[in-house]
């Protein structure tokens, strides 16, 4: 997989468990409509996740009372620390309610993924992982994926997917040679109904269903059929290796950062940056909690570890949209605009790390901000045009003011490709804010001074 590819693993293992919802839906006619389907997270170390948001409205929106039922939480309400936090992936909304007491020496971190959404109750696969990323289940701690209802392991899970397509009373005689006991309409109903139907012999599936005979085509399907319970298999089972991967990284992170190791806290960090940006390793470091880890350390006093900090979440957000939601959730927009504010110490060694701590601060902000209406809207919110401009100093080096311009240009272009509307969106009120007088001036200035800097390097 290269590291540009938008189609990945995640990719295929969300349209295969697509293909085994609508399947279940097909044979449960008696099933009633999910209930709900929502990502579960458990409370983790790292501070509760906020956006910025939150500070400008905070004045209007009540303080959360949390209760042991679910609860909506409001825009711009605040999270206390301890509870347990997730998101309704049907409306969109954030609920949060008190711990369970029976989990609160659980040190693990949990995320849902909804494989079956049309049983009478509420059914998902829930991942449990520690911060070594190990995933358990609930109950049994045995490195399987567990359905939270039945603690159904993946071969299980999948081996129910499969026999829902089976005759009720047949179930017992489907085995590798039983071929017609599969129930073939429904398989081809659901093969069909795929964003992207599997060809059949070199055919579309539909040409295949009129011209091969029925004996061929019932043959065909199931062999399909059971090629993506397989692949799904892999998918889910690859799922867990990375969020492993991934969670040992941030225990081997955590031990050198009790050791006082900055190097072997700086070497970890490097490794995440690299694995971000892959989109399959972004959705996992999201799924078990890495922006808001990281989010904790984008204000580090170890100004090394605060820069790389940066990096990461400019990695995992440049140029794709759930990576720069994900980094707003986390509440990186106001810190990384703080690292802007810094002063530059008069030490070699200390202005140094200063600078590289604003060079990637400018680079994750212009990450985030980049085509993301919600990153515009903070960026302004929080002052940022306002402290862009104090990088347009002598007591910044040209190659970092030159990539604040850059900044710039970037929201200048993306906002000339604007079409002219009613209401100004934020990408427009800020080409209002950089195309002032002010700004013109100090642009005309830098340019003046930069000249020979930019002939040479560029």
């Amino acid at each position: 997989m290269t590291r540009t590819a938008r189609c990945s693993r995640l990719g295929r293992f969300l349209l295969l468990t697509a293909a085994a919802v609508v399947l279940v839906l097909a044979v449960s006619a008696s099933a009633e409509q999910t209930k709900k389907t929502a990502v579960e997270i458990a409370p983790i170390t790292a501070t509760e996740v906020h956006t910025s948001e939150d500070a400008t409205i905070a004045a209007s929106v009540p303080e959360f009372v949390a209760t042991n039922e679910w609860q909506e939480l409001l825009p711009g309400q605040g999270v206390p620390r301890g509870l347990h936090v997730r998101l309704n992936l049907e409306t969109g909304k954030r609920e949060a309610k008190l711990v369970d007491p029976a989990e609160v020496d659980e040190e693990e971190t949990m995320r849902s993924v909804v494989v079956d959404p049309v049983a009478n109750k509420e059914t998902t696969v829930t991942v449990s992982t520690g911060i070594s990323g190990d995933i358990v289940s609930e109950v049994d701690k045995d490195d399987t994926l567990a359905v939270s209802d039945d603690e159904v392991s993946i071969e299980e899970t999948i081996d129910t997917a499969v026999g829902e397509i089976l005759d009720g009373d047949s179930k017992q005689d489907a085995v590798e040679g039983a071929e017609p006991n599969w129930n073939h309409e429904k398989i081809y109903e659901v093969l069909q109904a795929l964003p992207e139907p599997p060809k059949v012999e070199g055919m579309n599936i539909h040409d295949a269903h009129e011209k091969l005979s029925p004996a061929e085509f019932r043959q065909q399907i199931v062999t399909l059929w059971k090629k993506r319970q397989a692949e799904l298999k892999e998918a889910l089972e690859s799922l867990q290796d990375d969020a492993k991967y991934l969670g040992k990284l941030f225990e081997q992170f955590k031990d050198a950062e009790q050791r006082g190791d900055t190097e072997g806290q700086l070497s970890v960090l490097e490794v995440l940056e690299w694995e971000v940006q892959d989109l399959d390793k972004t959705h996992v470091f999201n799924f078990i909690g890495g922006f808001n880890i990281m989010a904790e350390y984008l204000n580090s006093t170890n100004l090394p570890v605060r820069a790389s900090a940066a990096w990461i979440f400019g990695s995992a957000a440049k140029n794709y949209k759930d990576g720069q939601n994900w980094a707003i959730d986390a509440g990186s927009v106001p810190k990384l605009i703080e690292s802007l504010k810094l002063e530059i110490p008069s030490a070699d060694e200390a202005a140094k790390e200063m600078l590289e701590v604003k060079k990637k601060a400018v680079y994750a902000l212009s990450s985030i901000v980049r085509s993301n209406e919600r990153g515009q809207r903070l960026f302004s919110l929080h002052n940022g045009p306002e402290v862009l401009a104090g990088l347009f100093n002598d007591a910044h080096p040209i190659k970092l003011r030159l990539k604040a311009l850059l900044f710039v240009y970037d929201i200048l272009a993306e906002a000339a490709e604007k079409p002219n509307a009613d209401e100004p969106s934020p990408v427009t009120e800020l080409e209002i804010i950089f195309q002032a007088a002010e700004w013109c001036k100090r642009l005309s200035t830098f340019f003046v001074e930069a000249s020979t800097f930019v002939a040479v390097q560029y």
